[in-house]
């Protein structure tokens, strides 16, 4: 059954299935180079019982072009025991479809539970990324051509969010 989130406040929600990821907590943390990152912290329900957690890192950027401006959050998901971790919760749901589709579509449901706000003053993307290796590592093939970059890294899921501005009565 292919997993369909929408985003919702601080979580994301499959019809179908019932499961729920949540974002749970988001620290400061220091990243293995020492440089500054997040660490997120998402539980996962399916018909309002716990089913799962998932804990993982992540960087934050600023980019800017002619004008534009936009946060990039990026979810890092390329680490063998995480891949092993979306693929026991897999088989905890007695999902079928093929590891890698239901890891794209699972990533999916992070990014858009992080996405559900309204409230942001700036543009903001969420990104998961894992890497072919991770992949590998877990057995998983990837269908077709491979979607990764020069460097591995594979972008599983992205969502953006227009900046929201005070009086302007919507959400872009």
């Amino acid at each position: 059954m292919p997993l369909d989130f929408q985003a919702r406040s601080s979580s994301s929600h499959d019809r179908v299935s019932g499961i729920t990821a949540l974002v749970s907590r988001i620290l400061p943390a220091e990243l293995a180079d020492g440089t500054p990152g997040t660490e997120y912290e998402y539980a996962f329900y399916q018909n309002d019982k716990r089913i799962g957690t998932l804990g993982f890192l992540g960087t934050d950027r600023v980019f800017e072009s002619d004008g534009w401006r936009e946060h990039v959050f990026f979810f890092d998901l390329g680490h063998d025991w995480l891949v092993q971790d979306l693929l026991a919760l897999k088989k905890r749901i007695a999902n079928l479809d093929d590891d890698f589709i239901f890891i794209q579509q699972f990533s999916n449901g992070l990014v858009l539970a992080s996405a559900g706000e309204a409230r942001n003053r700036e543009n903001l993307r969420y990104v998961a990324t894992t890497t072919m290796a991770a992949l590998a590592n877990s057995s998983i093939v990837l269908p077709g051509k491979s979607p990764a970059s020069p460097g591995g890294t594979i972008v599983l899921a992205e969502a953006s969010i227009r900046a929201h501005l005070p009086g302007s009565g919507h959400a872009g």
